[in-house]
């Protein structure tokens, strides 16, 4: 090798340490971050004061288990679609090509709680989706036999062999990078949407620890050795906005004993 190469590839593997290490840092400060994010969009849900949040260890590891769950499982997708799109069949193909959208759409409805117009412009858009797929190869091929036939001439009209050969989601072996891209989108998503997804387990959360005191207390969140307590309505399941910072310690002198129950989902109560 010339000396040429030779300091070249110096250069690639001083550049690779640099790289490590700065990924080294930024891992925890983003993690720490997301974390603070995620119990913020839980926090808000609820109206709990934001100096009330205390991100540790516990809650960043806790995030990192539901980001290895998001990965594992988009992973498990991207070999899903990959099958899907070597089908014969261009039904199966065109669920292939269609799935990530519905399950996004299905995720955002879940999320977000939607509720009257908006509910409705998700569901016209996935029935968009559905209508370009699966029904409108009957009126743009109407000169075709065959359901099937009409399909796969859709799909050689808008060239969607070339888009599936392209696609980053495709299957393992056209994309080497492919886990690359996953950990990047999920770590934009972490630090750009997870507060939406704190805020959504607020919404769906029923099993919370209550506290028989004068009046009961739920604990909504429990950050190193203290509770985040609020009064709130069992019948009408809402959070009274008044909150409680309880330390363990506290509330074992008290002598105030602790439950698990289902009085959820709560939701925070509106002024009138």
């Amino acid at each position: 090798m010339s000396s040429e190469g030779v300091l070249l590839e110096e250069k690639k593997k001083s550049f690779s340490i640099y790289s490590d290490a700065i990924i080294a840092i930024i891992i925890p400060i983003a993690g720490y971050y997301a974390a603070f994010k995620y119990e913020t969009g839980y926090a808000n849900y609820f109206g709990v004061p934001t100096n009330f949040i205390d991100v540790g260890l516990s809650e960043v590891l806790n995030l990192v288990g539901l980001l290895l769950m998001a990965f594992i499982y988009v992973v498990g997708y991207i070999n899903i679609r990959s099958i899907l799109f070597k089908d014969k069949n261009p039904i199966t193909r065109a669920i292939g090509r269609i799935l990530f959208w519905l399950l996004l759409l299905f995720l955002v409805i879940y999320a977000s709680d939607l509720k009257g117009i908006s509910l409705y412009f998700v569901l016209f858009f996935m029935f968009g989706i559905l209508f370009v797929e699966f029904i409108l190869p009957l009126f743009s091929q109407r000169k075709i036999k065959g359901y099937k036939n009409k399909l796969e001439q859709q799909e050689r009209n808008d060239d969607m062999h070339k888009s599936i050969r392209s696609s980053w989601l495709t299957s393992y072996s056209e994309g080497r990078s492919i886990f690359k891209n996953v950990v990047i989108v999920l770590t934009i998503f972490s630090l750009f949407f997870i507060d939406t997804l704190g805020g959504a387990s607020a919404r769906h959360q029923s099993s919370f620890l209550i506290l028989k005191s004068n009046p009961e207390l739920v604990v909504l969140r429990k950050y190193s050795g203290k509770f985040i307590c609020a009064e709130f309505d069992r019948e009408k399941k809402e959070i009274l906005n008044v909150f409680y910072l309880k330390n363990l310690d506290q509330v074992a002198n008290e002598g105030i004993k602790i439950a698990t129950e289902v009085v959820g989902p709560l939701r925070r109560h509106k002024k009138d």
